[in-house]
């Protein structure tokens, strides 16, 4: 999906994937989410680094510590010790660095905006065991400096240690009372009518839907279907014996090629449908997307999340925007009084209104009062770009009192998200 990892052809500075790393050991022990306590954030990661280096040198005592009869029966282990952990510091740390050639960090050198590239979002996750590593470490280190001291002293010594991650992460890491994405999820498959296909783009639109159908029994006559993984075969596969998209066998499934090149004028027709191909070449989904309306629609409703993947199949003219979700329809989509085109796209108003009416995820949020991932803040944002496209329709036909709630609304997600 991503492609190779050229390491010798460096996707930033090296510099700049040294200082993600410092970035995202920072976050470790101090995440410090509204960036005003950076200094106290980087004498605890720099007490933290010190008491892991202490920790690596103390795994080999000194003769002295030892007894005459001991210290040839120990010496070799404490030796394997050493290398041991200095090798597996050297290579959770430098060496991965060096290996991961990530691009600038999403949340790194902001100054910098859009001018250099950057990950889709803060992949502090690729170091969870280096910083796992270094926690014991850590530990390690400030049992050799206290060892000397009384034992209550020293537990003392230790607890203190142990609070200043658990007491500066716990706003940041805590989840109580944050069920926005459950409410977004249920929001999104309550969209669908009975049955339905949606086509989904990514992490954020698809999991969240898996969690709500697999874990809460939320509108399991839903196929999702997750465009990424539609180039691999075995996904086709599954997906099609879970939910019957295509008629086709398993062997004709993987036959579908990963790339089509189509000619000047091909269309894809399907009953009233009739899309001109609007790229040269096609992928493996794109395909495996057409042939499932053409098998399944319209004797299954088919609806596409957020973004235009739609677009790129030729199929704008016949999608309209319900809330949160695009509907496909048999036949091209006309202006009336129920449906509006605004910003290039066509909105059912009535039942948009009455979904919106019904949503929980922007109330949810609000509630909240904080969004802690900037990686996917798009995906609240999202209520904020839907119920401004509706409010302004609304405004458009006269239902001003309608319009000024949705808005009051939207103008609250965007507070939060600030």
């Amino acid at each position: 999906q991503y492609g190779g990892n050229a390491v010798i052809k460096r996707r930033g500075p090296l510099s700049a994937q040294f200082g993600m790393f410092w970035l995202y050991f920072r976050w470790q022990w101090f995440r410090d989410l509204g960036g005003s306590m950076w200094p106290g954030q980087s004498i605890a990661a720099a007490a933290m680094l010190i008491l892991g280096l202490v920790g690596l040198g103390a795994m080999r005592r000194r003769d002295s510590d030892r007894s005459p009869a001991e210290t040839a029966i120990v010496r070799h282990a404490d030796r394997a010790h050493v290398w041991y952990f200095g090798a597996l510091a050297l290579t959770f740390t430098v060496l991965l660095v060096y290996y991961l050639n990530q691009r600038y960090g999403f949340s790194q050198r902001m100054d910098l905006a859009d001018t250099v590239a950057r990950e889709p979002r803060d992949r502090d996750y690729f170091f969870m065991w280096t910083f796992s590593l270094w926690g014991l470490l850590a530990g390690v280190g400030l049992a050799s400096l206290t060892k000397r001291l009384r034992p209550r002293v020293a537990m003392l010594a230790l607890a203190a240690v142990v609070l200043v991650p658990l007491g500066a992460n716990w706003h940041a890491a805590s989840r109580t009372g944050q069920d926005f994405t459950t409410a977004w999820a249920r929001d999104m498959l309550n969209s669908l009518e009975p049955n339905a296909i949606i086509i989904t783009n990514g992490d954020n639109d698809s999991f969240p839907l898996w969690y709500a159908q697999a874990v809460e029994n939320v509108r399991r006559d839903v196929t999702v279907t997750l465009v990424p993984y539609l180039g691999i075969e075995w996904y086709g596969r599954q997906l099609n014996r879970r939910g019957q998209l295509w008629d086709l066998t398993d062997e004709e499934l993987d036959s579908v090629p990963q790339f089509f090149e189509t000619r000047p004028g091909d269309r894809f027709e399907h009953g009233a449908l009739s899309a001109a191909m609007p790229s040269a070449v096609m992928t493996r989904d794109q395909l495996l997307v057409l042939r499932a309306i053409k098998d399944s629609f319209p004797e299954r409703p088919v609806y596409f999340s957020t973004g235009g993947y739609f677009a790129t199949l030729g199929l704008d003219p016949y999608v309209k925007r319900v809330g949160l979700v695009n509907r496909l329809m048999s036949e091209p989509v006309r202006e009336n009084a129920d449906t509006v085109r605004i910003g290039g796209q066509w909105v059912d108003i009535p039942r948009s209104l009455e979904l919106w009416n019904d949503y929980e995820g922007a109330r949810q949020l609000v509630r909240e009062g904080r969004w802690v991932d900037n990686g996917s803040a798009q995906i609240p944002l999202y209520y904020a770009a839907v119920g401004q496209q509706l409010a302004i329709a609304l405004d458009a036909r006269g239902q001003r009192e309608e319009a000024l709630g949705v808005i009051g609304l939207v103008e609250d997600v965007v507070d939060v998200l600030r």
